[in-house]
């Protein structure tokens, strides 16, 4: 499936930020966040990637998914990419994160375009979390993983 959408965007000549890289999440967009670039010099951080989240409802909660997109400016360039989604063992978040661990459904390799999509029901009162991230091809290994996240809990 991943290669048949892919194929696809190489004929219709899009790019990462192309509705039909998010349209292999089922919902709504709800949160995106941008996966920042490592820079020794200075305050100016192209971005790698971002975390998109998507939400379905279903029933008495409902449907995540997460996946990781490369930017324009790692489109096409075989990186580390990853992304997980977890439920969290509690239905409160502490401290503003998210304890864990609980159940983690997650997607990672050597990806040109993106990782996953993962997806998770979530009922109401549960919290979940998500990450993804991107190695940064340049950095030195201390740094070489950029991660972007997200904690949210179904009221």
């Amino acid at each position: 499936m991943k290669y048949r959408l892919l194929a696809c965007l190489a004929l219709a000549g899009a790019s990462a930020s192309g509705a039909a890289v998010a349209s292999t999440c089922a919902g709504t967009l709800v949160a995106e966040r941008k996966i920042a670039s490592y820079s020794p010099d200075g305050p100016y951080v192209p971005s790698l990637g971002t975390l998109r989240i998507y939400r379905q409802a279903s029933g008495t909660g409902a449907r995540y998914c997460a996946m990781t997109v490369h930017s324009n400016r790692t489109w096409g360039e075989r990186l580390h990419t990853g992304v997980f989604i977890r439920r969290c063992w509690q239905s409160e978040r502490i401290q503003g994160r998210c304890p864990g661990p609980g159940q983690i459904v997650q997607d990672q390799g050597d990806y040109a375009y993106y990782a996953g999509p993962v997806s998770l029901q979530v009922s109401r009162n549960q919290c979940f979390s998500a990450q993804g991230w991107v190695m940064h091809p340049n950095a030195p290994a201390d740094r070489a993983y950029r991660w972007a996240g997200v904690d949210h809990c179904v009221r």
